[in-house]
């Protein structure tokens, strides 16, 4: 292990940014106890001292005169949108006494009445391991399942097994990125994904935005192809067809050893089975019969065509696929996506060529093979009500091309063979996640239990979520309604605001109003925190202390496993009786004060890895920071804890081969063809009938499709916009609204304005900078600011998100825009029954305002 200490740490305090989910490396100078500079940390392998502008307006963040600084308590019985909360100041022991004594009460009746929303990304393992330690599974993302990677992370875990993939910008030469804006200050790793893009282009590389919106990374690409909102899917299956079955340009060799590519397939969809040990059947075409995929004296796999095995016509997997994706001509992608059939065929041949089929390098003496093509997407293709076939037909195209996990493609993202994860095999021969993943996390094999659901967001049907669903929000309205037995009594929200994240506010308020107790952990009394009951400050991240020891968002390829530390700088500006670090550090109060600390820290000791004698003693109340010393010890000794952490800022691990291109070093391997989904189907179709709950079960389905999202359906002419919302560059989502410094550069771009392709502006007499009246069929009216564009397709409006925000406590934001959530609609047609994503695609109504 190769270490190296951050320089500059005498003069400087290292810690990381928690303004969005990019992690850099920041070094904060104090004078006179307060923090004053923010600059990069020049030694961070994840950022290399390049920080966004959010970086440095945390400083704002940490001194916003509107900051909870004290226990509130809400005195007027009255909740709903806008309603004054009358907080009354209280001390920290009548606040935290009058929770604990209800969760003693609620966890001798029943736990499962307590639920938990939280978006706490680094600290998570205190947030979940209290309600299981507490005895409930009612513990949810929140919005992060509405708007975040629902179809992203599941198909990572089951092609990578680990929780993202990252591009290896240093070899990629063709770059096509849908739905997504990577390098442009967003999605994960957005600063040192910018660096790899632009020192990518500077070489050749190619890049190819398909995008309703000319995004600002499109503004960085050589192609920016429009297309129409909720069709990724037609456009990528046409390519996997043009690839397929007319340029016949696949990765053969690739496909029969890592893929199920070979697994015979009988009529009915289900693999063909050895009677004996049920393993999938491949057909040696070297000796002309059946065996198991895993047999060792296999000549050749077939790949095509069709045999008869025990009199049951049978064909390989591939060859489902490719008379599957047949239908996808140009001509009919076309049609469903607007791009031009000639654009599709170019693209496919392109992409052909780029892969570099049978190519290799040597790396320290090791010969890998070379595919210089990437594909990535996020929530732009997430976020629909079919967004699981999308993402698996997205997918596809690295996998039939070979690219995944070798130079040049689609990487794991944190490498394999570390630290943190490693590649694992199911019993059908496809990776499954272990180590820190263990358990699937929300992969898309093994099938998890399937039975009548528990919880609000009704996960147990939900075998293939990664998180949770949005179902939460329906089912917390009439839980009977569900199947569940009981009602919940309290909600404890914590980093995450579900009134403006979560969908329509007026939905969202009506489900919060049935639960009796609501907490939230704080920074400012948001829109959420106006319908809690007792209000906890919370701390702002350069307050607060988080050990990342094994986070998610380490770049796959060559260069350093890292680990640092997100460490206090200044100390919150409130004095609980207790050191807090942390808005998990309530928690651990909590648990104390309600009596279930033994079981918290025995779950601590599993989820954190501790090691004796590091473990937590299960009667002893911890803290965040005993917790986070303990696991940095277990990981790397006695003398590397936390105070190591806090001088130095940083450890530093070299990569190998195996770890940095980890796909020819085991022979776990990853689907084409989901069998899977149809015993999961049949599994869920009983729970439903018996529940009396209509889920459209259709997408359960082997091979993905191009279905049409609800609002195809409508038939309504004068609603004949889509509209689409959008992140921008200078805000995380809707979270930093009430920053200053982030406001004034937004209204120095424009930020909040609704962008209106200037033909679609003509027709309707809008001008640019002039107001606009937004509205759907289903009752929402909104008013913005146009700005008139040609940079949109022209059957697109796009508003940005999640601003239009109303709370008191948050006078910076106020006014800003329009509320996208508020477009959305809840209900059984708009709810991807396999992710669990809710659509996004919305048809509006434009006019003058």
């Amino acid at each position: 292990m190769a270490l190296q200490h951050a320089k500059g740490a005498d003069e400087w305090i290292p810690t990381m940014c928690d303004m969005c989910y990019n992690m850099c490396g920041i070094l904060v100078r104090k004078e006179e106890g307060l923090a004053v500079e923010i600059k990069g940390n020049p030694d961070h392998p994840n950022n290399k001292g390049k920080l966004c502008g959010k970086a440095y307006a945390g400083l704002m963040g940490l001194y916003n005169p509107y900051r909870v600084k004290t226990p509130l308590k809400r005195t007027n019985p009255d909740k709903g949108i806008g309603v004054d909360p009358r907080w009354k100041e209280i001390g920290w022991d009548e606040a935290l006494d009058t929770v604990a004594e209800r969760l003693k009460k609620i966890r001798e009746d029943d736990p499962r009445k307590l639920i938990m929303f939280t978006w706490e990304r680094y600290n998570g393992r205190f947030f979940h391991n209290f309600c299981h330690a507490f005895g409930t599974a009612n513990v949810a993302t929140g919005p992060s399942h509405v708007h975040c990677g629902n179809n992203r992370h599941p198909i990572d875990f089951t092609y990578h097994a680990s929780f993202r993939e990252s591009v290896d910008f240093r070899l990629c030469n063709y770059f096509l990125l849908v739905g997504s804006q990577l390098g442009t200050a967003l999605d994960t790793r957005a600063t040192a994904a910018m660096a790899g893009i632009a020192d990518a282009r500077a070489r050749g590389m190619k890049m190819v935005v398909v995008d309703p919106r000319y995004t600002d990374a499109a503004k960085i690409a050589d192609e920016w192809v429009p297309i129409r909102p909720g069709t990724d899917a037609a456009f990528t299956l046409s390519l996997l067809n043009l690839l397929l079955n007319y340029l016949h340009v696949y990765d053969a060799p690739y496909l029969k050893l890592y893929t199920n590519s070979p697994y015979l397939v009988m009529p009915d969809g289900s693999y063909m089975r050895e009677p004996e040990s049920e393993k999938p059947l491949v057909w040696d075409s070297g000796e002309g019969k059946a065996k198991p995929f895993d047999a060792t004296d296999i000549k050749d796999y077939l790949l095509e065509g069709s045999v008869v095995v025990a009199g049951t016509e049978c064909k390989p997997a591939f060859q489902h696929l490719k008379d599957h994706v047949r239908p996808y001509t140009p001509e009919k992608a076309s049609q469903i996506t607007t791009v031009p059939a000639a654009t599709i065929r170019r693209i496919a041949q392109e992409i052909g060529e780029a892969a570099q089929i049978g190519s290799t390098m040597t790396m320290d003496g090791v010969e890998l093979p070379l595919r210089p093509f990437a594909v990535s997407w996020h929530k732009g293709s997430s976020a629909h009500k079919h967004a699981m076939l999308t993402g698996i037909s997205l997918k596809l195209l690295s996998v039939v091309l070979g690219a995944l996990d070798v130079p040049g493609g689609v990487l794991s993202m944190p490498s394999l063979f570390g630290p943190i994860t490693s590649p694992g095999v199911g019993k059908d021969g496809l990776m499954i996640p272990t180590g820190n993943w263990r358990g699937g996390s929300g992969s898309l094999y093994p099938v998890r239990k399937i039975r009548r659901p528990e919880t609000i967001d009704l996960k147990e049907l939900f075998p293939f979520r990664f998180s949770g669903t949005a179902f939460d929000i329906m089912v917390l309205t009439n839980p009977k309604a569900y199947g569940l037995s009981y009602e919940p009594e309290m909600a404890i929200i914590c980093r995450t605001n579900v009134m403006v994240n979560a969908g329509s506010p007026q939905e969202v308020a009506e489900a919060l109003k049935k639960v009796p107790f609501i907490v939230t952990i704080s920074t400012e009394l948001d829109e959420t925190a106006e319908f809690a009951d007792i209000v906890f400050p919370d701390t702002h991240y350069l307050e607060g202390l988080s050990f990342f020891s094994d986070e998610s968002v380490q770049a796959g390829g060559p260069g350093v496993f890292w680990f640092t530390l997100l460490q206090p700088v200044v100390d919150p500006p409130f004095k609980p009786p207790f050191k807090m670090q942390h808005g998990a550090d309530v928690l651990i109060e909590l648990a104390h004060r309600a009596g279930f600390t033994d079981k918290y820290n025995s779950l601590l000791n599993v989820t954190m890895n501790l090691k004796d004698p590091y473990k937590l003693d299960p009667s002893v109340r911890c803290s965040v920071e005993d917790v986070s010393d303990r696991r940095a010890k277990s990981m790397f000794g006695e003398e590397r804890g936390l105070d190591w952490f806090r001088k130095h800022g940083l450890l530093k691990q070299d990569k190998t081969v195996k770890q940095a291109y980890h796909r020819i070093f085991h022979n776990a391997r990853v689907p084409v063809y989901f069998e899977q989904f149809l015993r999961a189907k049949e599994e869920i179709a009983k729970v439903c009938e018996d529940l009396k709950i209509e889920m459209d079960l259709s997408d359960f389905q082997p091979l993905p499709d191009w279905k049409p999202c609800p609002p195809y359906q409508e038939s309504l002419p004068e609603f004949d916009l889509f509209c689409i919302n959008f992140k921008v560059y200078n805000h995380t989502f809707g979270m930093t609204a009430s920053n200053p410094w982030l406001n004034e550069l937004a209204d120095q771009r424009r930020t909040y304005d609704i962008w209106i392709h200037a033909e679609a502006a003509r027709r309707r007499g809008i001008k640019d900078g002039g107001k606009i009246k937004l509205e759907t069929s289903y009752g929402f009216v909104g008013e913005g600011t146009a700005k008139v564009t040609e940079a949109i397709h022209p059957e697109v409006i796009g508003v940005p998100g999640v601003f239009g925000q109303w709370a008191k406590g948050r006078p910076t934001a106020l006014g800003k825009g329009i509320h996208s959530s508020s477009l959305l609609r809840r209900g059984l047609d708009t709810i991807d029954f396999v992710s669990g994503a809710l659509d996004h695609c919305v048809k509006v109504k434009i006019s003058p305002a």
